[in-house]
Formats: structure tokens, sequence, C-alpha cells
């Protein structure tokens, strides 16, 4: 009878698990693309960050490959830790709490939104981490873009793919909501835009929303990257975004920072003004809640 007893409890501790992982998806984009939500997340304190492939150069693709089967490149920004593998699977949930290599890590991977062509970059190319609030690990330290000397300091990404070296100016910093109660959800993560106006209207929202003013021009034919984590300025349903654009072929690959300032009428949510004070600069173009 205890043996049985024992079956049932590993059973439902089976099920337990398998639904944390699926409804505690910070980004819960799999197959239907929806706005990302989650829950406040608990670092193990005796999990210690191991995200650095020592011995390995990063940039022998060959070599990782072998070892990552799901790997689309490499992303470092310097000045952080951020230093390690990306990798794209099917879904948004695979790399949740899976490590480059797909054995079980709490932290997960940094991974590409599986809708973004990682050979032909799509226009828009996101990608996700962990923000697990000791900031020690994945995108903790995306936090230090909040404030102008930091981008001054570091105004570059570095994310390299299977077959190009690329550099990417970060030209937005942002929070945004993931629930509606806080305003009409803004969706930067769309990979491709029908027409160059389309794509270049969301640029240009997507610099009134940041906390510098970035001294990059963004044309209809640039790529850009868009890093996504957790914010908990707010509560730990908002996000964090930090947006570079590919330099170009040819391109002094310099930002003359001198010309950054931290942007004086920063749009938020709308929640941002219920809990902070303040009034929401008015544009016609910017949707408000009824």
């Amino acid at each position: 009878m205890k043996k049985y007893v024992y079956y049932i409890i590993a059973a439902v501790a089976v099920v337990c698990i398998a639904a944390a992982l699926i409804f505690t998806n910070p980004f819960n984009i799999g197959k239907t693309p929806v706005e990302p939500t989650t829950v406040a997340t608990t670092v193990p304190t005796t999990q210690k960050p191991t995200y650095v492939i020592e011995g390995t150069d990063h940039e022998d693709f060959d070599v990782l490959k072998k070892k990552y089967k799901d790997i689309v490149g490499y992303i470092s920004i310097s000045d952080t830790n951020i230093d390690d593998v990306v990798v794209q699977a099917e879904d948004n949930d695979y790399y949740l709490r899976r490590s480059p290599s797909g054995s079980y890590r709490f932290a997960g991977s940094y991974f590409a939104d599986y809708r973004c062509d990682m050979v032909n970059l799509s226009q828009n190319t996101t990608i996700y981490g962990h923000n697990l609030r000791d900031t020690s690990r994945l995108f903790g330290q995306l936090n230090k873009y909040k404030k102008l000397d930091f981008y001054k300091q570091s105004p570059y990404i570095k994310f390299d793919t299977l077959d190009k070296k690329a550099q990417w100016k970060i030209f937005a910093v942002f929070i945004t909501n993931v629930k509606g109660e806080d305003g009409v959800i803004f969706n930067y993560r769309e990979p491709d835009y029908e027409t160059d106006e389309e794509f270049l209207h969301f640029i240009e929202r997507c610099k009134r929303r940041s906390y510098i003013d970035c001294p990059v021009d963004i044309r209809a034919d640039d790529k850009i990257l868009t890093l996504s984590t957790c914010d908990y300025e707010i509560d730990n349903d908002w996000r964090l975004v930090v947006m570079g654009r590919l330099v170009r072929e040819g391109e002094d690959p310099s930002v003359d920072v001198s010309k950054a300032s931290v942007n004086e009428n920063q749009l938020f949510p709308e929640g941002w003004y219920k809990r902070k004070g303040g009034t929401r600069p008015v544009y016609a173009d910017e949707p408000t809640l009824k």
C-alpha cells in the first residue's frame, strides 16, 4: 500500500513542476504571440552563475555548435557580465529553465524569439533573458542603462550570428507594461513590418519612451536588436527593453556619446503615472485607455 502512495505523490510532484514551468513563463509567448506575463522569481541561494564558456573562443562557432545544438549567436556587453551563447527553439518556453545545452537551469538561457529569422535577420530580432533581481545573471545588469552615465560608458551591444560578427548601437532604453490595466500594450517585439513608414513610426514610438535621447539614427533599411527582460521598478509584470541598431557596412562604429542626454519628456505607460504621479505627454498617435 505504501508503495502505491509513493507513486501517487511522485506523479503529483511531476505534474506540479510541469505546470510551474508553463504558467510562470515571464515571456509567455509560445506559438501565439501575446504580451508576456510573469510572476516574481526568487533565486535559490545555493545556485551560482555559470555562464562563461571557459577555455572556448566564443567566435569559434564550429566548436560551439557541437556543444549547443540550438545556438544562433553570441551576445556580450562591455562593463556587464552579459557574455554567453544565444539559442533558439521552436517556441519561447523551452529555454526558460534550461541551459544552452538543454539541462535544467533555474536562470534559463539567452534565447531568440522563435519567430525571428536568425539567418537573414528579421528587421527586429528579439532576445530574451531573465532578470533575477540579484542582477548578477543574464539580463539583470541591463538596469544600468536607465542611467545616462552608463549609456555613455557602454553604448554598444555585441551580438554575433553564426555567419556574421556584428555590433549594435543602442538607441532606446525603456520600460513598458504587460497588463492592460496599466495602459494600452506596446508591442515592441514584432519581427518584421509591412511598410517602411510603419517601421519608422515604431522606431519613433520607441525613442519617445526611452530614458536616454541616444544620438543614433535609424533608416528604413536598418536592422534592430531588442533585448527584453523583467523590470521590478513598478512590479514584476513590467518589462525593461534595450534596443540597438546594427552598424551599417562601412559606417563609423563609434557613437558620439557627448550628444546623448536624459529624455526630459519620456513617455511611460499610464500605470506609471497612477503610481508615481506626474503628467503623461500627449501624442495623437499614442492610444490611451478609455
